[in-house]
């Protein structure tokens, strides 16, 4: 296996780069003929069923399942008991149970598991499971459980984990400044919604080895997770990934899994589970609730002279990537504004809530909103053209973060700024006056006032997020290319989950080997076939699973060539290939078609040997961990851009606030599809549109009462957006294939914020917490 740092650049012809290719696994979406784990059927099938815990916190006293056991079509009834290995995983600490043993923290906790000859019979069975339980006191508030009086869900305390850095002097930069703006953000609970709820089936062959296939965002590090828990070695384990209808994050984490290969390795038969919506919403990860404190202060001609910000990130029960989500808050706290000045200090805080984890954004989402809502209050406070006071302070390239990390090329801050700005103007969406007018909140009439119930208003947004892992762990994918007489064989292990990178790393390995895209063939996600590409989070996977289908194909592309200079005696420097042909430059008559070089080799469904292969590890630049001084860090090795400008109308007798209009700008660095990262903008416009105005996630006493689609609201295409308007920018990262970047993630950063800089705009108030319900904007104004 070939390790490669970072790819050279190729003579190549980079038509499929930069194309509008419709997306490959499209088809089979539209059509219902792709398979996904909750359409799976064999031979002997049970159905699996977990008893959830019946409090937040509470003392495991003991466990009866004599009766459950006794139903007939009963075929396991498991507990803690039943697990011979260390019954615990977490992606990064380890700290939560398969199977609870001793306590229960929250209300998604699996006490028991159970498999069935039907799901009735197994629904059955739990109900028969008796639990005696020694309830604890419990809390939901992490301000609360920060409190050294506060019930403790862990023994090691409440906080997780704390992240402080410092830059500079603060109290200076504060004592130099003209203008301080202070405030409190809140943003809540966000449930992935996701419309395939979490489903797998798990089999065991005769040698023991089991294998799981379910929806995943990581292949091989379920199957670590697995191993691990069950006490099992990786060959006695393989995951195999389904088609995943939706992920954003949620499936990041364990769900299935290891309940499903626990339950196979007892029974010793096919083993299905698929949650209800319900279950769904109670058991899996939620992203972060964060309580924000913000003082910033600037110079009259706009200068940031000063940042202190307080990040108190709820963890619920478990770690899982909360240490990562906070610091990588910490990272992005103030925005992608150069500030000299800087304190951040943030908390990871256990609570009895639900989990929280990696969802679309990843601890960046919460400091957008809150450093974008100081920007247009500094605007507004200095009287200057929120753009203005943004372009003053925006990172570009050279430009030195609070966390000491020296920005060295690819940074389009300024570009996504300008291009949304410009095309804001040419459709009349974007009048610099207004945001120095004065407040229209004593212009709103009492009911059954004349004018119109609704107000317009203009708001606008920056925002940035690394690519990539990061923190000083560094980042690589693997991928191998095999070639056939028919085409070529691509294997990664990129989890497909909707953002198009199956079609993306088809374009980069025919692009590289001169091939028609039809003749590129891929595996993926199998641990037993396709090497580790890391998860399908971070916005990663074209820059990473990119650059190593890049690489593989270059070297494949180069054996190819050594043979075919044989062949036609010509220097491998003199030949090109191209369209399924290799020929000697400048004379397309001498050429040789892909199958003549190489030899007639049963396909790999026949069971051929690859003629010729490839097999790298492409690494991302290195990263290092955080220094607390700022002075000097890299906890990302690139990061992507944006800006958005948003139209609302506020109907001010209802408090409903309507998103009209979006132009939104993001720089990806170079757009391997265009239609795919138009279709990634529009998506996660309409996403964070839901985030800030209509997902209100509803929990009393660590009782979910939002859990169904029908309560927890998310935007259908009657709430979308009439227009949204994508600009792509290119602006080319220097590391990254053909300079990509990523994009995924950053396309919801802008939105919220632009969305309340709008609502302020129309009817004079600040709206300091998410999400922007009518009945929150009624209280505002004091009409509720």
């Amino acid at each position: 296996m070939t390790r490669i740092a970072f790819v050279e650049e190729n003579k190549v012809d980079t038509a499929i780069i930069g194309q509008r290719v419709c997306r490959l696994e499209g088809r089979d979406k539209a059509t219902g003929a792709a398979e996904y784990p909750a359409d799976l059927k064999m031979e002997g099938l049970l159905y699996g069923r977990a008893l959830r815990s019946a409090y937040p916190h509470a003392r495991i006293v003991a466990i009866d399942t004599s009766k459950a056991k006794d139903l007939p079509g009963v075929h396991a009834v498991l507990t803690a008991a039943d697990i011979s290995g260390p019954n615990e995983y977490g992606l990064i600490i380890r700290d939560q149970s398969v199977l609870a043993r001793e306590k229960v923290r929250y209300l998604g906790d699996a006490v028991a598991v159970v498999a069935a000859t039907s799901p009735t019979i197994a629904e059955r069975a739990i109900g028969l499971i008796d639990v005696h339980y020694e309830e604890l006191p419990a809390v939901f508030d992490p301000l609360e459980a920060m409190k050294p009086e506060a019930p403790q869900i862990h023994d090691k305390g409440n906080i997780l984990h704390q992240v402080h850095l410092q830059r500079g002097d603060v109290a200076t930069g504060f004592a130099q400044a003209d203008l301080i703006v202070e405030s409190t953000y809140r943003t809540p609970f966000a449930e992935h919604a996701y419309l395939q709820p979490e489903a797998g089936l798990a089999t065991i062959d005769e040698t023991g080895k089991v294998t799981v296939y379910v929806a995943t965002q990581w292949t091989h590090e379920d199957r670590r997770q697995i191993t691990h828990a069950l006490g099992l070695s990786l060959e006695q384990v393989r995951v195999v990934q389904m088609t995943v209808g939706g992920a954003f994050g949620g499936r990041e984490d364990i769900s299935v899994q290891i309940l499903l290969a626990l339950l196979a390795l007892k029974t010793g038969r096919p083993v299905k589970m698929v949650y209800s919506r319900a279950e769904s919403i109670l058991a899996h990860t939620k992203r972060h609730p964060f309580h924000m404190r913000y003082k910033t202060g600037a110079t009259k001609d706009g200068r940031l002279m000063a940042m202190e910000i307080e990040l108190i990130a709820d963890v619920g029960a478990y770690a899982s990537t909360s240490p990562i989500v906070l610091t990588t808050a910490v990272t992005l706290a103030t925005g992608p504004y150069c500030v000299e000045n800087v304190k951040v200090d943030g908390y990871a805080v256990y609570t009895n809530n639900p989990v929280t984890a990696a969802m679309r954004g990843f601890g960046s989402n919460q400091p957008a909103f809150a450093s974008e809502q100081q920007m247009s209050k500094l605007a507004e406070k200095l009287g200057m053209d929120p753009v203005e006071l943004r372009h003053k302070n925006l990172y570009t390239d050279g430009a030195i973060m609070h966390t000491g990390q020296v920005l060295q090329g690819g940074v389009g801050a300024r570009e996504t700024l300008e291009k949304a700005v410009a095309l804001a103007k040419e459709q009349g969406l974007w009048d610099p006056p207004r945001s120095q007018r004065r407040a229209l909140s004593a212009d709103i009439p009492e009911h059954g006032g004349s004018a119109p119930p609704k107000r317009r208003g203009v708001g606008l947004a920056c925002g940035f997020k690394n690519v990539g892992y990061n923190l000083g762990f560094r980042d690589k994918a693997g991928a191998v290319i095999e070639l056939y007489s028919d085409g070529a064989v691509v294997k990664v292990g990129t989890a497909e989950v909707g953002q198009g990178s199956t079609t993306i790393l088809a374009q980069i390995a025919a692009t590289e080997l001169g091939l028609p895209l039809e003749r590129i063939q891929r595996v993926v996600g199998d641990t037993d076939i396709t090497p580790d590409s890391g998860s399908s989070s971070a916005s990663r996977q074209t820059f990473l699973s990119g650059g190593a289908v890049r690489q593989a194909a270059v070297e494949v592309r180069q054996q190819l060539l050594q043979r075919a200079a044989g062949m036609l005696e010509a220097a491998v420097d003199d030949l090109e290939i191209s369209a399924g042909l290799v020929y000697i430059r400048g004379s397309p008559a001498q050429s040789l078609s892909f199958s003549d070089v190489v030899a007639r080799v049963p396909s790999p469904e026949e069971g051929g040997e690859p003629m010729l292969k490839a097999e790298v590890v492409w690494e991302a630049p290195p990263t290092t961990p955080l220094d607390p001084t700022g002075v000097s860090s890299t906890p990302n090795f690139t990061y992507g851009y944006g800006a958005q400008i948003v139209e609302v109308e506020v109907e001010v007798d209802t408090g409903r606030v309507n998103l009209q209009r979006v132009v939104a700008a993001h720089d990806v660095g170079k757009a391997i599809n265009p239609t795919n990262v138009e279709g990634q903008i529009e998506g996660g416009v309409v996403m964070s549109q839901g985030y800030a105005l209509l997902e209100e996630f509803v929990l009393e006493n660590g009782v979910t009462r939002t859990n169904s689609l029908a309560t927890y609201l998310i935007p259908t295409a009657m709430d979308a957006p009439r227009e949204i308007l994508p600009v792509i920018v290119e602006y080319p990262d220097p590391y990254g294939p053909y300079g990509v970047k990523g994009v995924g993630e950053m396309t919801m950063l802008p939105t919220p914020a632009a969305i309340t800089a709008a609502i302020h705009d129309a009817i004079g108030v600040w709206i300091d917490e998410l999400p922007v319900t009518p009945e929150r904007v009624l209280k505002t104004l004091g009409r509720l």
